[in-house]
């Protein structure tokens, strides 16, 4: 953009009527301005160019700082388990009942199993036995029902200790799971996550207590009749 003779005219004409002091020709007028119109324009570009930079920062921090909220939620519930947000549901599966626990992590809700009632018992019972828990009366009944169960405060915060344990595990699974290029090599699980979340923590507990119980019935036997 070039600014006219004509304009170049009344400046110089201008500055006359007034007295003014400008020894200029028009050219030295003309070379002035495109001077400064070229400025103009380069700053208008940096200018550009920084709001651009300054919005793809404002956006990476605004990534990190999501990135952060969710690393430290899982430095949180994988290291340091706590029952506090825990919610815990009876549900039929497959016939059988079994208690359940859901939490929210990583902005989305997870479910685990922590067991039937009579599991339940017998792992609080255990912690008890090794001081993880403390002042707890255990029912000896077999024959609880969930109502009894829900309505014993005691047993439903031990429940909760023990749910928030097994998000741990499941957590730190999934942990090695998303970071297994940046430690070392480990054997890949290959269950899906819906077996992480519900059948695994119970049913590797119900496996150990089957082969138990067979093995004992088999000792008995052999005693017997060998």
């Amino acid at each position: 953009m070039d600014i006219s003779l004509p304009s170049i005219k009344d400046i110089l004409t201008n500055n006359q009527l007034i007295r003014g002091r400008l020894r200029l020709t028009q050219a030295d007028i003309q070379k002035l301005y495109l001077a400064k119109f070229k400025q103009n324009q380069k700053i208008q570009r940096n200018l550009s160019k920084e709001k651009e930079s300054v919005k793809a920062s404002l956006d990476q921090i605004k990534n990190l700082k999501s990135e952060l909220k969710y690393c430290e939620e899982s430095l949180q519930k994988a290291f340091y388990p706590s029952a506090k947000n825990i919610a815990l549901l009876y549900k039929n599966i497959g016939n059988h009942y079994y208690i359940k626990a859901r939490i929210y992590w990583q902005g989305k809700q997870r479910e685990v199993q922590v067991g039937s009632i009579l599991i339940v018992l017998d792992i609080i019972q255990k912690m008890l036995d090794q001081g993880y828990l403390h002042d707890i009366s255990v029912p000896k009944s077999d024959n609880m029902t969930w109502d009894q169960f829900k309505n014993k405060s005691s047993l439903i915060d031990a429940t909760k200790q023990i749910a928030a344990l097994k998000f741990q595990e499941y957590i730190i699974r999934k942990l090695l799971t998303e970071d297994i290029d940046k430690i070392e090599p480990r054997v890949k699980d290959n269950s899906n996550d819906e077996k992480l979340e519900t059948a695994l923590p119970v049913g590797k507990y119900q496996n150990e207590v089957s082969k138990n119980k067979k093995y004992e019935w088999y000792a008995k036997w052999r005693r017997n009749n060998l």
